[in-house]
């Protein structure tokens, strides 16, 4: 359902105020609804049924407030605020009621982590009327232009523009070259900001400490170190530029990188051998804690400016709950559970100065989002879910008296990567209209649905709104609903309306005994309509202009109702 707005853009220093004067009749008139965004960005657009946060840089913070407006003379209740789409939120609370003629703020926030264009929802649900959504768009930047050409990008495409750019201008240095530049600066505490007041670094895998030495040869030699290659040069051959490219390459103890060998990483439940929290046992290393997320971006990085040489990550290891997994999987973990620090920013930042390339897994972890596999073909795995944003054991209850329509909106919401079949039928086989029974809802959307029941005689009837997708096999979400319709006699119902006199002579009074506003509509016997009003007095006198005899056609919209009568003119 579509909403014309009216935009207003007021302009002052370095902030907009944007007001959308939603005339969102909420179905049947219960609720006048107006959004607005206060942005303290010059470039944060808003439109009838969509909310644009510009362009930001990552980590930089934005938000809008959105205005409801109850434009009514009762209260009406918020019973929840639903927000979908990566690195949109909401801030404040989810439930809440609006007072008669009053407002309230509802507060988004976009904080990108992505270098890409984001689209989102948001969704308001109001009690007993239904949801409606916004559409929200975004765009996030990298600073600098080292990872320009990985914008909005995924799966293989992401890692072909990752392959090219950390092989742009490298610098091979040759292993003993890079090894010097290891002891001697890049994990060296004297040289790259540690503190120390002699040469001294840290074993990677058990955290020994090695220091007074003058040169990688003499730390070597009186350290009993030496250098492991993370993955393992065995699996390439020993060839360059994998033999001397730094982000792989760390200084371990002499015996532990023997245990070590080629042997994948995992996690080990039993070891046959323990050193500085590093484990070993039947064919499997496991890191200290300290050196896991090292070790993971170390290997993830390999896959992404290499290969998957030797299936090497395919091999299969265990997690920290017993599951068995491949090791890329177990690396991914590793990197999510261990984040980047800033030791290993700085070290990134000194690697990158001498091979002129750097870690994207570093820089931007979160680009292992959007590759769900990096040692073999990346293709997202397809995922189908949706929500139908109506808050636990609620029931869907259409209500009138004969001749009424009332209304229900339902938004379905994807929450899937893939377009969403939906259906939707009575279990039971009510009568009830739905603007759409069969559609698809796109990724990333919402899709409001109009559910509308009308009676012509007495009924009292308990059913199930079925909700389901094709594309989901043997999943579906039922509702309950409660439809209860009374007869009534001389053109008044319970809702306490009555239209009189009827025959008419082109004069006739509405009165309405409840408080609640009307909105009037009267259409002449060719369809064409005549008159439209809201009337807010309990006793309203109507006067039809240049009326000639015939069968109007008269709506009254109140509340969720809308009471349909035919109006004699003689």
């Amino acid at each position: 359902m579509k909403f014309v707005s009216k935009l207003t853009f007021l302009r002052a220093k370095r902030s907009i105020f944007v007001t959308m004067n939603f005339t969102r009749l909420l179905l049947s008139g219960i609720l006048l609804f107006q959004i607005s965004a206060f942005a303290q960005a010059q470039n944060k657009t808003i439109s009838a049924d969509s909310l644009n946060f510009g362009t930001h840089t990552k980590w930089e913070k934005d938000s809008a407030a959105v205005w409801l407006y109850n434009q009514k003379n009762f209260s009406i209740q918020v019973e929840d605020v639903n927000v979908y789409g990566w690195d949109f939120s909401l801030m404040g609370d989810t439930s809440f009621a609006i007072g008669a003629m009053d407002s309230a703020q509802v507060w988004l926030s976009f904080i990108p982590r992505h270098n890409m264009e984001y689209e989102g929802q948001a969704v308001i649900v109001i009690k007993d009327q239904g949801a409606w959504n916004i559409d929200l768009y975004a765009t996030g930047t990298y600073p600098g232009t080292y990872y320009s050409t990985t914008f909005n990008l995924h799966e293989e495409a992401l890692k072909s523009a990752l392959k090219t750019q950390l092989a742009k201008n490298y610098t091979s240095l040759g292993y003993n070259t890079a090894r010097d530049w290891i002891f001697m600066s890049i994990d060296n505490e004297k040289t790259n900001g540690g503190g120390a007041s002699v040469n001294t670094l840290y074993t990677a895998y058990i955290g020994r400490k090695v220091e007074g030495y003058v040169s990688r040869t003499d730390a070597q030699n009186t350290g009993n170190v030496n250098t492991e290659h993370t993955y393992p040069q065995s699996k390439f051959g020993s060839a360059e530029p994998m033999v001397s490219d730094m982000f792989h390459l760390f200084v371990v103890d002499a015996g532990v990188n023997s245990r070590r060998s080629n042997n994948p990483f995992s996690m080990v439940a039993s070891p046959s051998w323990t050193d500085g929290g590093a484990k070993y046992g039947n064919g499997f290393f496991e890191p200290r804690d300290a050196q896991k997320g090292q070790t993971a971006r170390a290997m993830l990085y390999y896959l992404a400016r290499y290969k998957n040489d030797g299936n090497f990550m395919n091999d299969l290891v265990s997690d920290a709950q017993g599951n068995i997994l491949t090791q890329e999987v177990l690396m991914r973990q590793w990197a999510v559970q261990f984040p980047p620090t800033e030791k290993d920013s700085l070290r990134n930042e000194a690697i990158f100065k001498l091979q002129k390339n750097r870690n994207p897994f570093i820089d931007h972890p979160e680009f292992l989002e959007r590759i769900h596999f990096l040692g073999q073909n990346s293709i997202a795995p397809i995922q189908r879910s949706f929500e139908i944003n109506v808050p636990d054991q609620t029931h869907l209850r259409f209500s009138g008296t004969n001749g009424d329509t009332s209304f229900y909106q339902l938004c379905i919401t994807n929450t899937g990567n893939t377009v969403l079949p939906i259906a939707l039928s009575m279990k039971g086989g009510s009568a009830v209209n739905f603007s759409s029974s069969l559609f698809n809802v796109p990724v990333n959307k919402s899709e409001q649905i109009t559910i509308s029941v009308v009676r012509n005689a007495a009924s009292a009837e308990k059913d199930s709104l079925i909700i389901k997708s094709s594309a989901i096999a043997g999943y579906q979400k039922a509702l309950p609903v409660d439809i209860t319709f009374f007869n009534v006699g001389l053109g008044q119902d319970n809702s306490g309306l009555l239209l009189y006199p009827n025959p008419s002579t082109g004069s006739f009074f509405i009165a309405n005994k409840n408080g609640e506003d009307i909105a009037l509509e009267v259409f002449n016997p060719q369809g064409v309509q005549v008159m439209s009003a809201v009337l807010n007095q309990p006793l309203n006198e109507i006067s039809l202009p240049n009326s000639v005899a015939g069968v109007y056609f008269v709506r009254m919209t109140q509340g969720r109702r809308v009471i349909q009568r035919h109006l004699v003119i003689r």
